[in-house]
Formats: C-alpha cells, sequence, structure tokens
C-alpha cells in the first residue's frame, strides 16, 4: 500500500499537502484554509486492496475461533418460540460479498510518519455492515504490519470479536490477539480465548471456551487447552478438551480431530441412550470413517445389557453412476435367545446412461422375532415381510420398460403358506403413453410378462395386455375424455394346484366417458370459490374367471380416487365388470394471493345399473347393490392455527356408517399443539389416537400420546413425558409403551436426551410426537 490509496473523502475540504497532514482539534498552521477549516476528525476512504487483505485475517480469526469452539452436528430446533433457530458450528450465514463497497476510516487524530499511519482516538473502520472500534491503530505500509495496543472490538451481521491487543501482518498473513471474546449473531454462540495467533491458514488459540448460553456463568461450556485449525486442509485439531454441564465434567478428551467444514472426517459421534423392560439398558457410540471422498462408513457398538452386544455397521458409496448402501446388525450369541440375531439391507442404483438404470433392494433378518425385540414402533414390529428386488428400468419420451425379479421373506406367523406373497421372475413390463400425431387422442398400452413361484399353490407365468385409446378435449370451463380399450389376460400354469385348465385365459373391452365442468365466484372475503361437478361412466362387460389363479391380486379399498377408477381390484387376475356412473361435486375457496386452499368438499357415489358378478373368490356371490357408499371428505383451514378433516363413507342399505375418519390439528402463537384423529372401519377399526404438547411455565413443557384401540378397549401407543428448554440447553425424558407383536405383547422404553444447543445431544431423541400417522382408513 502506498499514499496513493489514501483518497480524500470529498466531505472534507483540505488542500493542505499530503506530506503535511496532522488533524487535531489544535491543528498547526500550516496554511490559512488549514487553520479555518480547524478540522477535529479525520475521515478517509481507503482502497478496496487495503481492506481485501486486512479483513481476511480479521474474518479467519472470527470464523475460525467459532469453528474451532464449536464441535458437534446440527441441533435440532428448540421448543420455545423465542429461542433462536441453534445452528452448529458448520452451518453459519453466508458471509455477503463486500469486495465492492469501500473502506471508511474516522478517527480523533491522524498521523502519517514515515510510511506509518497512525489513527488515534474513537477510531472507526465501517465497510458495509463491517465495523471495527479501538483507540489507536498503527499501519506500516513497508511491513505490512497493522497494529492494535489498545483493546478493539469488531463485529458485521454474523460475528463478533473484541481482543485486548492485536497485531496483524499482511505480508505473511500472520498476527495474534490477546485476551479474545467472540460472538456469533443471533444468540448462536459465544466463547473466549485467552491467545489467538496466526498464520497463513493456520490458527492457533489458547484458552478456548464456547456455548451459547449467556452470561459469566454458562450452565453448559466446551473448554479447550488449546485448539489449531487449519483452514486449507479443512481440519482442526484440540488438546485438554472439556465438556461441563452445571459444573459437572460430562466429556473429557486429551486429543482429538474434527472437520472445520463439509469436508467429511473421522471421528466418534454423538452416543445413544435408552431403556426398556424386555432389552434392559441401551447405549450406542458411534463411529464415523471417512474413506474417500465418494465412500464412508458407520460403525455402532451398541450394549443392550440384557442381550449382549450388537454392531451395527453402514457402508455407502457414490461414483459418477452409482450409488449404494450396506447396513449390517449383527448380535452374537443373545443372552435371550442363545442364538446369533443379523438384520442386513443392501441398495445400490447403477445409472447407465440417461435412459437406462438398475437397481437392487436386498433386506433380510435373522428370524421372525427380530422387529419385534429390536424395532423402535409399531412401523417396524407390524411388518409381516421384507421385499428385495432387483430391477432395469429404461424410459423414454413415451414409454417405459423395466425387467424385474422380486422375492419376501415372511416374518409373521400368522402368515400361513397359501397366504405368502408369491415370488416373482422374471417380470417384464412395458408402458406406452403417446400422442396420436396433432390430434386430440392418445394411445396408451400398459403390458407385463411375468412368472409366479411359491412352494405352495398354484405357480405359473401370466401375460396381461391393455391397450386403449382417450380422447382429450378441453377448454377453460371443462373437459370430456372418452376412453376404449381392450384387456386380454392369459396364462401358462406349471403346478395346476386343483385347477384344471392349464392355460386359462380373458379378454374384455374396457369403455368409459370422464366429463367435468369448472364454475369459479368471488367472494366477499376476497377468496375464490370453485365448483366442479364431474360424470365418469364406466362400461366392462361380464367375463366368468373363477377358473384363473390369484397370484397377486386384492380387491382396492374404496376411496374417492375409485370412482373413478376402471377395476376395483388390484393386480391383473381380476378384471370386475361394470355397467355404473360415478356422480361426484367437489368445491374448493382459495385465496388469491396465494393460492393457499382455505377450504375444500368432494361428494360422490357410483350408481351400478348391474350387478357386479365377478369376485376373487368363486364363493362369492354377486354384490346386489343399486349404488355405492357415500363418499364425503372435508378439509377446513379454519385459520393460520386450526386445520380440520373429515371424511364419511355412508352406507344407504344398511342406514350405516362403513368407513370414517376425522382430525384436529391446533397451535397457537404460546406454542400450545394438539392434534386428533379418529378412525373407524366397520367391524375392523375403530382408534382414538391423542397428541399434545403445552408449556407449563417459561421453560417447561409437558408433551404426551395416547392411541386407543376402542374396538378391543386395547392401548396400542402411550407416551407421556416432559421438555425443559432454556434456549442454551434442553432436556427432554419421555415414558413410552407400545405393542411389539400381534399377540398383544408390550413394550415399556424410556427416551432421554439432553441437548447442548448448537453443539449437539446426547441421548435417543424422541420420534416426531406431533406427525400424524400415514395410515388412512
Amino acid at each position: 500500500m502506498d499514499e496513493q490509496s489514501l483518497v480524500h473523502n470529498p466531505r472534507i475540504e483540505n488542500p493542505c499537502p499530503r506530506s503535511a497532514i496532522s488533524v487535531s482539534n489544535s491543528i498547526a498552521p500550516f496554511c490559512d484554509l488549514c487553520h479555518r477549516n480547524a478540522l477535529s476528525t479525520a475521515s478517509l476512504s481507503m482502497s478496496a486492496g487495503f481492506f481485501k487483505r486486512l479483513l481476511p485475517g480479521l474474518a479467519l480469526v472470527i470464523g475460525g475461533t467459532v469453528s474451532g469452539a464449536l464441535i458437534g452436528q446440527p441441533a435440532a430446533t428448540g421448543a420455545t418460540a423465542q429461542c433462536p433457530d441453534p445452528r452448529s458450528a458448520f452451518e453459519l450465514p453466508d458471509t455477503p460479498d463486500r469486495g465492492h463497497l469501500p473502506l471508511w476510516v474516522t478517527a480523533d487524530y491522524w498521523d502519517i510518519e514515515q510510511r506509518v499511519s497512525r489513527f488515534r482516538g474513537s477510531v472507526k473502520l465501517e465497510r458495509g455492515d463491517q465495523l471495527l472500534l479501538t483507540e489507536r491503530l498503527d499501519y506500516d505500509a513497508d511491513s505490512g504490519r497493522i497494529s492494535m495496543p489498545q483493546p478493539m472490538q469488531y463485529r458485521d451481521q454474523n460475528f463478533s470479536l473484541s481482543a485486548g491487543t492485536a497485531d496483524y501482518n499482511l505480508a505473511d498473513e500472520s498476527g495474534q490477539f490477546s485476551a479474545a471474546r467472540y460472538g456469533i449473531s443471533g444468540g448462536l454462540g459465544n466463547g473466549k480465548a485467552e491467545q489467538v495467533q496466526l498464520q497463513n491458514a493456520v490458527l492457533d488459540l489458547g484458552g478456548v471456551s464456547y456455548t451459547t448460553c449467556e452470561g459469566d456463568n454458562p450452565d453448559w461450556q466446551l473448554e479447550a487447552d488449546r485448539i489449531v485449525l487449519d483452514q486449507s486442509t479443512g481440519r482442526g485439531s484440540a488438546r485438554g478438551a472439556k465438556l461441563k454441564f452445571k459444573g459437572v465434567p460430562l466429556l473429557y478428551s486429551p486429543w482429538f480431530s474434527f472437520p472445520l467444514d463439509d469436508r467429511r472426517k473421522s471421528g466418534l459421534l454423538y452416543p445413544s441412550i435408552g431403556s426398556a423392560n424386555d432389552n434392559g439398558f441401551d447405549l450406542s457410540i458411534p463411529y464415523y470413517w471417512n474413506i474417500a471422498p465418494q465412500q464412508d462408513a458407520t460403525f455402532t457398538p451398541r450394549l443392550i445389557t440384557d442381550r449382549g452386544v450388537m454392531l451395527g455397521t453402514q457402508y455407502r458409496w457414490l461414483t459418477g453412476k452409482t450409488r449404494g448402501q450396506v447396513e449390517v446388525d449383527f448380535l452374537p450369541d443373545d443372552d435371550e435367545l442363545n442364538d446369533n440375531r443379523y438384520r442386513y439391507q443392501v441398495d445400490h442404483i447403477v445409472r447407465w446412461s440417461p435412459q437406462w438404470q438398475s437397481s437392487l433392494h436386498l433386506e433380510r433378518v435373522s428370524d421372525n422375532a427380530y422387529f419385534e425385540d429390536f424395532g423402535q414402533g409399531l412401523a417396524q414390529t407390524s411388518r409381516q415381510y421384507l421385499r428385495s428386488q432387483a430391477q432395469l428400468l429404461g424410459r423414454g419420451r413415451y414409454w417405459t420398460f423395466d425387467v424385474t425379479a422380486d422375492d419376501f421373506q415372511v416374518i409373521d406367523q400368522a402368515v400361513g403358506p397359501l397366504q405368502e406373497p408369491y415370488s416373482r421372475f422374471p417380470r417384464f413390463g412395458y408402458r406406452l403413453d403417446a400422442p396420436i400425431g396433432r390430434s386430440l387422442w392418445d394411445v396408451r398400452l400398459d403390458s407385463e410378462l411375468v412368472y409366479f413361484d411359491r412352494t405352495e399353490g398354484v405357480t405359473g407365468a401370466r401375460f396381461d395386455l391393455y391397450p386403449r385409446l382417450i380422447g382429450n378435449y378441453e377448454w377453460a370451463a371443462g373437459f370430456v375424455r372418452p376412453s376404449v380399450g381392450y384387456r386380454s389376460t392369459r396364462y401358462s400354469l406349471d403346478r395346476l394346484a386343483g385347477f384344471s385348465d392349464d392355460s386359462p385365459s380373458r379378454s374384455t373391452p374396457i369403455v368409459s366417458l370422464d366429463s367435468g365442468l369448472f364454475f369459479d365466484r368471488s367472494l366477499k372475503s376476497g377468496a375464490l370459490q370453485t365448483l366442479e361437478p364431474r360424470l365418469y361412466y364406466l362400461y366392462v362387460p361380464f367375463e366368468n374367471q373363477d377358473d384363473l389363479p390369484d397370484f397377486d391380486t386384492s380387491e382396492l379399498t374404496f376411496g374417492f380416487s375409485q370412482l373413478f377408477h376402471h377395476n376395483r381390484f388390484a393386480g391383473a387376475d381380476r378384471q370386475a365388470d361394470a355397467n355404473q356412473l360415478t356422480l361426484a361435486l367437489s368445491s374448493r375457496i382459495l385465496d388469491p394471493s396465494s393460492g393457499r386452499e382455505q377450504f375444500s368438499l368432494n361428494v360422490g357415489q357410483i350408481v351400478f345399473f348391474t350387478d357386479q358378478r365377478v369376485q376373487l373368490n368363486s364363493s362369492q356371490p354377486p354384490t346386489d347393490r343399486d349404488r355405492s357408499a357415500f363418499l364425503a371428505e372435508i378439509n377446513y383451514q379454519a385459520t393460520s392455527q386450526l386445520s380440520t378433516r373429515f371424511g364419511i363413507q355412508w352406507d344407504w342399505d344398511e342406514s350405516q356408517i362403513d368407513v370414517g375418519y376425522a382430525g384436529l390439528a391446533y397451535r397457537n402463537r404460546k406454542n400450545w399443539e394438539w392434534a386428533f384423529d379418529y378412525r373407524f372401519r366397520r367391524d375392523r377399526v375403530e382408534q382414538a389416537d391423542i397428541r399434545a404438547s403445552f408449556p407449563l411455565r417459561s421453560n417447561w413443557r409437558l408433551i404426551g400420546r395416547l392411541n386407543f384401540d376402542l374396538e378391543n378397549s386395547d392401548v396400542q401407543e402411550a407416551l407421556a413425558g416432559f421438555e425443559y428448554n432454556s434456549c442454551c440447553w434442553a432436556l427432554r425424558l419421555l415414558g413410552r409403551r407400545y405393542l411389539k407383536n400381534r399377540q398383544g405383547e408390550s413394550r415399556n422404553a424410556i427416551y432421554l436426551e439432553l441437548e447442548l444447543t448448537g453443539l449437539g445431544s446426547i441421548g435417543r431423541r424422541p420420534f416426531p410426537l406431533l406427525q400424524p400417522d400415514r395410515y388412512q382408513p
């Protein structure tokens, strides 16, 4: 930097020679004009070059200090609405581009002597959102040294830093700070460093601390005797690191290393702690191994006191055309069963070209009770079978083609040999959906060739072909979509298992006409309301199918989407006969500014002109009904805090409800949350699910859930506990009871988690409480 990089602020009229500038309250009379102005403050605009060399050093100190102190994983959002959004050190806010902005320097006194600029008294450096304050700053243009022998303060939109003294050399990018304190904007973290030394991209900090708590006596604090950060390699190391909570040491490490950015680093992850009545104390301590830039692995030793030590392994890889993952859990000689227990899962995808890819999914467990003993909830303990599949998939503009092989491991003892799913090897599928020239018609084709195999029952091959023509006549006020198709299904059976014909077949035309209108109007509130009537006619002549096997076909659950479907069965073994008309009506209220749906209503019903004769089993009689159940669905966003949903299937012939559900969810500004769901299916399911979370005092919150089976007067799941959140740390303790198998046996478990905001958590994180189950009756 030379003298020419110092440019007068146009706001100051100072024609005195640069070599004789001395601005103070008692300015020397170098010229009459200078004497008359008697400037009391120096204000200069420095070149961007000076700032670019100065502030990277400061930014490195600030960013390095924070990153070095924050050694942890991203923490979850706290429960208290007033708390800042917690983040870890590696999720710092993006630094804005300030390179084009000028740097302004003001001071009470400014001298230049032998190319050394001295600023004294209320020194202020400003550029954009950046501000540096000190009482003295010396800059030596020859050596490139910047010295601040008195306390300094720096802040921008992301960081703040103060130090007792500071020295920085622009030439070799080195410097040192003493008695440093730092903070991250928004209350995300703060700490101290007794000594900070910087050499190029290496930062050496002594006597470092970090916390997200306020005050001089924080509830928790991470301390280290020394931390060395190397920004060029993205690696850091710490010596004598201690984690204290309420003055009690929780963790200590004489030495460990950690990453400074998104470059992965091998090391221990946070432990998981839990307890269950049938497993005992449960402790997991994962270790992460960064094998290569595109490979990694995680090893998780898990101590289960009533069963032994389980080792969980996860290996992941990624290349330009492939990605995959292998998971293996192994428990040698289970103390309860005296046998080895294991689970493995393999997922692999290869992208051969833009149009072709292959995939593999393989999952197996050692025994039928594996998920009952080690599953974490009903979603796992209620699994009936595990599916493994290999597939080759190709796709073009109008077509898709796949070759598939899949197999199943049945893990539900209630599933007998004749109810087990078939393995399918091979399976070929081809689908086409293409326009016919410039016309309003499309040609569609669904086709499948598959071989079914199983140890019990009928086996053989099936070929299904369903071509059709579909018209698309659409305009702003409505649409008409005629469809004409022909479905043909043929079999070649190997093991007849009671069937007389080894090559049965079925062929039938399918004709439909779908039409609808759109009406809308503006309400007084400004919202837009729509009215959308729809008619759907379907005709499929009866074809006797009693001599056809049932490989993978079941009757679809009746719902609103079934009103407009060409078949009430899933799978190709049955094509329902039909001569029916669907009448449906929808209405929506939309927010015109956001398009958000405030209210929706859907009602519909099918009118049958003939009996439905095709059934899954030949022993079932035809369905003799004039109309289907009446369907109604309502969703209402009453306010931004309250939403509701209702649904019903009403049987006119029996004058009773077949299926019903209701749901309400509420959350107010005081962080009260509760949700209620009711599900009913006649003679099968009647359940109530209540979930609540509400604050007791400023930092305390109660949470609970009850999922009750009203049909059997049994608790499916019960959960209760509390959460304490002080913004800088949170403690969650939950007790949970849930069914672990179909025999009605329950598991009692305890979840304990200590979360240190901005650092990570110790314990087992509970599942999301207020998320509704993805079950629809």
